[in-house]
């Protein structure tokens, strides 16, 4: 491969959230570990072995899976050491775009400074173990589909490369199963036709498997040829910011929802401030009891990255979604419509007081350090209130 060649590099950090818990608490490692309230987020090599996989209830964990240790997990160290990793990984990309547990950096040019692709993502490696502890496995290919890819071939602990001669044999071969962001039904419907694997779909137009696939038929027909239009931008603005909780048990009081919902809106809004931009729409979704699902949304007035302008939007749409008499068993938020800021005055939309700009930096810094439960305020001081205590009367 030329070093000008087009390179993509897929970071992943193994079990992410399992191996974070492994990591700070010696006495773990080489036990199986889960990590989740009532759903599995992730889980260690050693609980997968025992039959345990991510988006099982852990309930039915601790049934299966007596031996397994269920944890929260440690939100602010798991953010803590994903951004120690994506240091490293910006000394062997010109741009990178990074999510929870894996990221995308474009690694063109980069073989002049680290040498060929497989000896650069051995240095990569070896840098982000040290630095963090964690175990990652790398992919590299010429788009992020193939570097995805890629990362998918080896074992976790690995780094796979698809050179440009092999591209058409992985795609021809792939899995129909295993690709990203194909639904259900989509898979479903290509199943009862025999068909399992990304090639069998090349002799497909754009129209049929449209016809046959609905939305997904766009991403198999570009997918099946290898093509991949996201493109790794060092600038990239973030399209959206996403919060849910599923609650320990259903609730209908909509007090309590408040609660919760709060605490969604200062983490989104958290991340707002840290990248500079104003919130312009806010959603909000609920899953209720039995099963069903509910959503409205809402442009803000002025884009803002204050709280308090986000969240009584977002109370008003709760309110309006609360028609039902079924308990609600999860809640999601979700801050949309992302601006820039213009400028340092007008940072908050409209007329904030600069205090309250201040008192935004100081509540964030906090939490940052301490986590979010170091600071409550409005609503979510009732979470600490006995349930028939006289206001004010605080354990």
């Amino acid at each position: 491969m030329n070093a000008h060649e087009h390179l993509i590099l897929h970071l992943r950090l193994d079990d992410f959230h399992a191996s974070v818990e492994q990591r700070l608490i010696p006495a773990l490692r080489q036990r199986p570990v889960v990590v989740g309230k009532e759903i599995v987020i992730s889980c260690s090599r050693e609980a997968r072995q025992l039959g345990v996989r991510v988006g099982m209830k852990t309930l039915k964990v601790r049934r299966r899976c007596p031996a397994a240790v269920v944890m929260q997990g440690h939100r602010d160290a798991c953010a803590s050491l994903s951004e120690a990793a994506w240091a490293c990984a910006r000394h062997y990309t010109t741009a990178l775009d990074s999510h929870a547990g894996d990221a995308y950096g474009d690694a063109t040019g980069m073989a002049y400074v680290h040498g060929s692709p497989l000896a650069m993502g051995q240095k990569l490696q070896e840098e982000v173990i040290a630095c963090t502890g964690l175990p990652v496995t790398i992919g590299l290919g010429s788009n992020r589909l193939l570097a995805w890819m890629a990362s998918r071939q080896v074992r976790a602990g690995c780094i796979g490369w698809i050179r440009p001669y092999a591209e058409a044999r992985t795609i021809n071969g792939f899995p129909l199963v295993q690709l990203p962001g194909l639904s259900y039904r989509a898979l479903t419907t290509l199943r009862e036709m025999n068909v399992e694997r990304l090639g069998e779909l090349l002799n497909f137009s754009r129209d049929q498997l449209r016809a046959l696939c609905g939305t997904d038929g766009d991403l198999l027909y570009e997918r099946c040829r290898g093509l991949d239009r996201h493109t790794i931008d060092a600038a990239q603005q973030v399209e959206s910011i996403h919060r849910s909780e599923s609650l320990t048990s259903p609730q209908g009081e909509l007090t309590v929802l408040h609660s919760h919902l709060q605490g969604l809106i200062e983490e989104a809004m958290q991340e707002v401030r840290k990248a500079t931009l104003h919130a312009g729409r806010c959603e909000v979704a609920l899953l209720y009891d039995d099963g069903k699902r509910a959503t409205r949304r809402r442009c803000l007035p002025v884009p803002t990255a204050a709280d308090r302008r986000v969240q009584d939007l977002a109370e008003e749409l709760l309110a309006a979604l609360m028609t039902r008499r079924v308990a609600v068993r999860r809640l999601s938020l979700t801050i949309d419509r992302l601006t820039t800021a213009s400028g340092a005055d007008d940072l908050f939309g409209g007329d904030e007081p600069l205090s309250d700009r201040g008192m935004y930096h100081t509540i964030d810094t906090i939490r940052r350090r301490y986590g979010q439960e170091a600071i409550l305020t409005g609503s979510r001081l009732d979470m600490l209130r006995p349930r028939n205590g006289a206001p004010g009367d605080y354990p």
